[in-house]
C-alpha cells in the first residue's frame, strides 16, 4: 500500500471495540470509532496473511454483532479486497487481515474512504445509570472535606445528614488515567448541590495496562522447563502468581487489570501473545475511606491509601532448583511425582505406594536410586 487508507464506522459503531493487532495478537493501536482512521502503510506492509496484522471488532460488555460489514468503492469495486468474517476467537468478534493486498492501488490513486457498517443489538455496559462515580484527586478530596454534609432542619424539622448519598469513598493506590473521565460536574448529595465539582466517570471498568515483561535469566535447554519456577509479581497484589513454564518461555508477556471503580475489585489478565489471556485471576486493592460526622456538623475525610507492597512495575521471578553435587552434574534437586517428569531421574527419597510384596518392592526402589528414564 504506497499511501494511508481512511476508514470510517457507520450503524450502530458506539457498542463495540475496535483495534490493529499483530499477527500474534498483540494490540498495536485502539480505534476510536466516532470519526475517521486512516490504515498506515507500515500496518498494511506485509504481503503474506498468515503474518499480517489485522483489524478486530468486537462488542463491548452487554452487546452482540450480528454483522460487520465493509462498502466496495463505490466507483472502483474491484479495487476492495478488504473484507471482515466473523471468528470465535474472541467470542462473536470479526476480523480483517491487513495485508498488502487488501488496500493495493495499482494505478497509484489515491484510496477512497471505506465504511464498516455495524449491525449490533444491546447496550454496552459502561457506569450505573442510578449512581454517579466521580474521579477524585487530593484537592478534590480537600473540598469535600470542607462541604457541608450535615444541615440542620427547619423549625420543627429533624436535620438531615446528606453524606449518607455517598455510597464509598475508595483510595486507588495509582493515577487512573484521565481520558476514563469526562468534563466536570457538579456533585450532588441526593438533591443538594455541595459546592464541589469533580471529573465524571465515563465507565466504572477500567483498563490498566502494565505493559510488556522480559523473562532473563533463561538457559536455552530444557531446564528453562523442568528446572525453574516462574512467578509473576504484580503491583499493589499480595502474592505473586505461578505461571506454567510452557506459558513463559520463548513467549511475550504482557499484563493488564481490569479495575471495578466501585469496590476496588481488579481482574488480572495474563498474556503470552494471544487475544486471549492464558491467566485470570481475581483481586482486591484500594483502601476504602471513612466519611465522619464531627461536632461542628461538617464532613471530614479519613486514610489514605497503603499499598500492599512496595512494588511499581510487574516483573516476573524466577527461581531455579538447586544443582546436585558434582562439576560436570546438570542435575537438579526436584521434589514431587515421579509421573510429573520425563528423562533421566535419580530418586534419593522414596515414598513408595504399591500393591508389590516386599522383593519386588526393594527392587523398584533400587532401580530408582541408581537411575530411571522416564518416557
Amino acid at each position: 500500500m504506497a499511501m494511508t487508507q481512511p476508514i470510517g464506522f457507520a450503524g450502530d459503531f458506539a457498542v463495540v471495540d475496535v483495534g490493529i493487532y499483530n499477527k500474534d495478537g498483540v494490540l498495536l493501536r485502539a480505534i476510536e470509532t466516532s470519526g475517521t482512521f486512516s490504515i498506515t502503510p507500515e500496518e498494511a506492509s506485509i504481503t503474506q496473511t498468515w503474518n499480517a496484522n489485522y483489524l478486530l471488532v468486537s462488542p463491548k460488555a452487554g452487546t452482540v454483532i450480528h454483522s460487520a460489514k465493509v462498502d466496495a468503492y463505490s466507483d472502483q469495486p474491484w479495487k476492495n479486497y478488504f473484507r471482515l468474517n466473523e471468528v470465535t476467537t474472541p467470542a462473536n468478534s470479526w476480523k480483517g487481515t491487513l495485508d498488502s493486498a487488501s488496500f493495493n492501488n495499482t494505478d497509484g490513486t489515491k484510496p477512497n474512504p471505506l465504511t464498516i457498517t455495524i449491525v449490533a443489538t444491546g447496550k454496552p455496559q459502561t457506569v450505573s445509570q442510578v449512581n454517579q462515580l466521580f474521579l477524585m484527586d487530593d484537592a478534590k478530596l480537600g473540598e469535600l472535606a470542607k462541604a457541608p454534609m450535615y444541615l440542620p432542619g427547619g423549625e420543627g424539622e429533624v436535620a438531615f445528614n446528606n453524606s449518607l448519598f455517598i455510597i464509598n469513598l475508595l483510595s486507588i493506590p495509582f493515577k487512573i488515567d484521565p481520558s476514563n473521565a469526562d468534563k466536570e460536574i457538579d456533585i450532588k448529595l441526593g438533591t443538594f448541590k455541595i459546592g464541589v465539582k469533580a471529573p465524571l466517570m465515563k465507565r466504572d471498568m477500567i483498563s490498566v495496562d502494565l505493559g510488556e515483561i522480559t523473562v532473563g535469566g533463561m538457559k536455552g535447554n530444557a531446564l528453562d522447563y523442568v528446572a525453574a519456577k516462574y512467578e509473576l509479581v504484580l503491583p499493589y497484589v499480595a502474592q505473586p502468581i505461578e505461571l506454567p513454564p510452557s506459558m513463559v518461555v520463548g513467549k511475550k508477556i504482557t499484563v493488564a487489570y481490569k479495575l471495578d471503580a466501585y469496590n476496588g475489585d481488579i481482574t488480572v489478565n495474563v498474556y503470552n501473545g494471544e487475544v486471549v489471556p492464558f491467566i485470570s485471576q481475581k483481586n482486591s486493592i484500594g483502601r476504602f475511606i471513612p466519611i465522619k460526622l464531627v461536632e461542628d456538623m461538617s464532613g471530614s475525610l479519613g486514610g489514605t491509601a497503603e499499598v500492599s507492597n512496595p512494588i511499581v512495575s510487574a516483573f516476573i521471578r524466577r527461581i531455579d532448583a538447586e544443582l546436585s553435587p558434582g562439576i560436570d552434574s546438570n542435575l537438579v534437586a526436584v521434589e514431587g511425582a515421579i509421573g510429573e517428569y520425563k528423562g533421566f531421574l535419580e530418586v534419593s527419597e522414596i515414598d513408595l505406594k504399591t500393591k508389590a510384596n516386599l522383593s519386588e518392592s526393594q527392587q523398584i526402589k533400587s532401580l530408582l536410586r541408581s537411575g530411571v528414564v522416564i518416557k
